[in-house]
Parts: structure tokens; sequence; C-alpha cells
């Protein structure tokens, strides 16, 4: 790969994370996760700017197996950007991205389902893809799958496992997991918070 790929491919996952701050209401340090050899980049104040339109290119890439596009589809129907605002329409383009291995999409799509945006609950389907994605470093399901170990949601209670995961994402800085973390080790582990993934309407 030249040096002109590598920023390119950069680039590339910088714009994703804005998209997905922009849409899912993720803080800076959430949003700013770099992919394998991309530099951070600083979330720009016009980020919802940066969240993509159903455009018939981004649906034909999406259509042709493009697994970011898929995701990009999905969330512009989660956002409502280029096309009317339905999570459902949104999760079969999320699942496609994640049969492929897309971790922003287990990541999302695992928050649907643990929180039944979208879908249906199922906490046997949102442990699997939380860890999944949580095991490839997206902050956002670490914190969640700490979660669902400190609430026993799917799972028995495991204080051990729910420390874990949130020591995991906030050693990445993301302050849910500290809050958190303050509160298994204060014994009030059923009041640990998720962070939100799932896109609010504009108001």
């Amino acid at each position: 790969m030249t040096n002109h790929d590598r920023r390119s491919a950069g680039a590339r996952a910088a714009g994703i994370a804005l998209a997905v701050a922009a849409c899912f209401g993720l803080g800076p340090t959430l949003a700013a996760q770099p992919a394998s050899g991309a530099t951070t980049a600083p979330v720009a104040s016009a980020a919802a700017d940066a969240a993509p339109k159903a455009t018939p290119a981004l649906r034909s890439a999406a259509e042709r197996g493009d697994p970011d596009a898929q995701f990009d589809l999905a969330m512009a129907h989660a956002c409502g950007r280029g096309t009317r605002r339905d999570l459902k329409a949104a999760v079969p383009w999320l699942r496609k991205a994640a049969d492929q291995g897309h971790v922003r999409a287990k990541s999302v799509l695992g928050w649907m389902h643990m929180a039944g945006q979208g879908v249906g609950r199922d906490s046997a389907r949102a442990l699997a893809l939380l860890t999944e994605a949580a095991q490839g470093g997206d902050v956002t399901a670490q914190n969640n799958l700490g979660v669902m170990y400190a609430q026993g949601i799917g799972v028995p209670p495991d204080k051990g496992e729910a420390e874990k995961w949130f020591r995991r994402a906030a050693d990445q800085g993301a302050p849910d997991a500290a809050r958190n973390l303050g509160l298994l080790r204060d014994g009030r582990d059923r009041t640990a918070r998720p962070t939100d993934a799932v896109p609010k309407p504009r108001t």
C-alpha cells in the first residue's frame, strides 16, 4: 500500500467516524476511533454534515456488496438523510455489513437488539454481536457489553467481565465506561448505563 493509499484509507475511516458521531450522538472520544494504520482525526464542529445521504451511488455500492457503503446506507436510513428516517430499513443493511465483519455495524446492531430499537429485543443476539465488536476494539460495544455483564442481561451477572470491558473502553477515553467503572466499584452494578447508539430524531 502506498502512502497515498494509507492517507485515503485514513480519511475514509475518519469520515465514517464523523458520520457515526453525527447520527448516533456519540461524543468526540467515541467517534474518533482510527482504523488500523489510520490516525485519529479531530471531530469537526460541522460533524452533522458528514452524515451520509441515501444517494443512488451509495445504494448501488451497497447493493454491489461494499460493507462500508452498506453501513453508510443504514446510517442514512437511521438518520433520515436523503430518505425518511426508518430504523427498520436500516437493519438489513447493518446485517449485510456485519456479516462481512464491519465492526461498527456489529456494535450498532448489537445495541439495537439490546434496546429493542428497530428490531425485537434479543439478548443472545445482542451479546454475540457486542462481543465481536468489543473484541474488534469498538468502545461503544465494550461499554455496552460491560453493561450486559453488570446487569446480567442475557448472561449471569459477572462483575469481573463487566469491569474488564468497562476498563477497556475507559482506557480509550469513553466517559460512559469511566462512570460505569465507578458505579461498579461502589457496588451499584445494576445502575450501569449503556451508551446510546440509537439515533435520535432532529428537533
